[in-house]
């Protein structure tokens, strides 16, 4: 396992037992869709070993912040990202971000994506600020099946 610890907060690699305090964390701040299940998220952690993490606060041993990070052997791709309310301006993102991206890039992969919604100006600012392009060229599409 994959642990980093700093001053307050502990980084670990996301195994399926911290599925319901991020995907709580999820949908309060990004949203969870219909793939979004335990049983997938399980899935995608073993297809994906080593690309995503949580951040716990070491006082409290709360999980406050998740990033679920993967590739498809192209390109790696951000599905979500939050870092609880109150944990906020710490660089806990930019942290969990880091982790998810390097060990996307230590695969190969050399270009990422993160989907946002256009409703999420925190997010999108977010984003912005440190250094990823918004690709308005490009819409995306999806159909639940």
């Amino acid at each position: 396992m994959n642990e980093l610890n700093s001053k307050n907060y502990l980084f670990k690699e996301m195994e399926v037992s911290h599925y319901e305090k991020a995907a709580e964390l999820w949908s309060v701040t990004v949203g969870l869709g219909p793939n979004d299940t335990r049983n997938s998220i399980e899935s995608f952690l073993q297809k994906n070993t080593g690309m995503s993490f949580v951040c716990i606060h070491k006082e409290t041993s709360r999980l406050v912040g998740a990033v679920l990070a993967g590739n498809d052997g192209r390109y790696g791709y951000i599905y979500h990202l939050a870092v609880s309310e109150d944990h906020r301006s710490n660089k806990i993102g930019k942290k969990l971000l880091t982790l998810s991206t390097n060990a996307i890039n230590r695969a190969g992969i050399k270009r990422c994506i993160a989907a946002v919604k256009t409703s999420n100006a925190e997010g999108l600012d977010f984003w912005k600020k440190i250094g990823w392009n918004n690709l308005y060229e490009l819409n995306l599409y999806s159909v639940v099946m």
